[in-house]
């Protein structure tokens, strides 16, 4: 026998038939049911086992899963991931059975309970039906199973029906358009100068902002976007369009530092990888710390245990670093001055070292420091502090 319906159970009694067609009387009754077939997805009776109700990602349109539940107390967990900076979100559960009854269940990508439901009210079924309005992009599961611990389904349906909100937009900034390298080769609007900001905007998904940079002489550069989105990646390209570093990965993707650029010409390229992408208006600074001169005309002067340091100013610089070393004949000694041990930064173009030995020379030489910028050091001098009367 074949063909009997998997839901219900089935009862069957035998009765003999003889030459004449007269029949016994019915043999005792036995029942039987034929078991429910597993779905496709088992096991996904949890969180880590769950099916994927897509093999990409989604991002709008309709999916559908059939399932089974076809031991008691079995449930149907599925995946889906939304790329959609906002989604409003169906999901139901349907069957050939008019009478099958379920339970649908809406957790986050941390397994926390966003929503639940028994009876659709829209269908006025025993079926289920949740419905949510712009959550977020991320990861979902959907829990499906019947109501009821002791009960099963042959065969019904998990839909799922995402329909993205659209994301903001904004006017081009007063830069567009900025989308590549040739839009601004040449252009003296789109010079990002150290004396001026540039108010910019991410008017749009897919909008990338460049702007370029002209250097005079060796330097280093900083580069910051003030906003308060936490998605901003920043690129630096050569005069060639070859990417030299960017902000991607970094704990603060906002600032984007390069050292020891040679003269010329180079890029910078802004982008949003938050969601949503659009920012109304950011701020982009540029700050050129040029490489300062070697300092000249250093010269030590001896005192009573002292050496008062001096040199010719640099311009620009932020300040200065002493280095120092005494040394004696072999084995050599490192011995600390009592104003620290070697570099000391001084903002000023002079120095005073106390408390290094009066019996051997200290070599000393000094380098200008613009920023994050330093120049080689100056030519190395020596000297060596008198003994203090009494001591000599």
């Amino acid at each position: 026998l074949s063909g009997f319906p998997a839901e219900y159970p089935i009862y069957a009694v035998v009765r003999a038939v003889n030459a004449e067609g007269i029949e016994t009387y019915p043999s005792n009754e036995v029942s039987f049911q034929v078991p429910l077939a597993q779905d496709a997805f088992e096991p996904d009776n949890s969180f880590s086992t769950a099916s994927n109700l897509s093999e990409n990602p989604i991002y709008d349109g309709s999916f559908r899963q059939a399932h089974s539940a076809h031991i008691e107390d079995d449930s149907d967990y599925i995946r889906f991931e939304l790329t959609g900076w906002k989604n409003n979100i169906t999901v139901t559960t349907s069957g050939p059975s008019d009478w099958d009854d379920t339970e649908l269940y809406l957790y986050n990508e941390a397994q926390e309970q966003l929503a639940y439901n028994d009876q659709d009210p829209v269908t006025s079924t025993s079926y289920s039906r949740i419905e949510m309005t712009e959550i977020p992009a991320g990861v979902y599961y959907i829990l499906a199973r019947p109501w009821g611990t002791w009960s099963t389904i042959g065969t019904y349906f998990v839909d799922l029906s995402v329909e993205v909100v659209a994301a903001p937009t904004g006017e081009p900034d007063a830069f567009e358009t900025d989308n590549s390298i040739e839009e601004v080769t040449t252009s003296e609007t789109h010079l990002l100068t150290s004396d001026a900001a540039q108010v910019h905007s991410i008017h749009q998904t897919g909008d990338i902002d460049y702007a370029r940079i002209e250097l005079s002489g060796p330097s280093d550069i900083k580069i910051d976007v003030a906003t308060a989105s936490n998605g901003i990646v920043m690129r630096l390209y050569d005069v060639h369009g070859t990417e030299l570093s960017n902000t991607e990965g970094q704990s603060d993707t906002k600032t984007l530092s390069h050292l020891n650029l040679p003269s010329g010409n180079y890029f910078v390229s802004v982008a949003n990888t938050a969601t949503p992408q659009f920012i109304a208006s950011y701020e982009l600074v540029l700050t050129v710390y040029a490489h300062p001169s070697v300092p000249a005309n250093v010269v030590a002067t001896p005192g009573a245990n002292t050496l008062a340091l001096s040199w010719d100013a640099v311009t620009p610089s932020t300040g200065y670093l002493v280095q120092y070393s005494y040394s004696a004949e072999g084995p050599f000694e490192s011995i600390e001055a009592n104003e620290g041990a070697s570099p000391l930064a001084t903002d000023e173009n002079s120095f005073t070292l106390t408390g290094l030995p009066t019996d051997a020379h200290t070599f000393i030489c000094v380098k200008s420091v613009n920023g994050t910028a330093q120049s080689e050091c100056s030519e190395i001098i020596s000297a060596t502090p008198l003994a203090e009367a009494g001591n000599e």
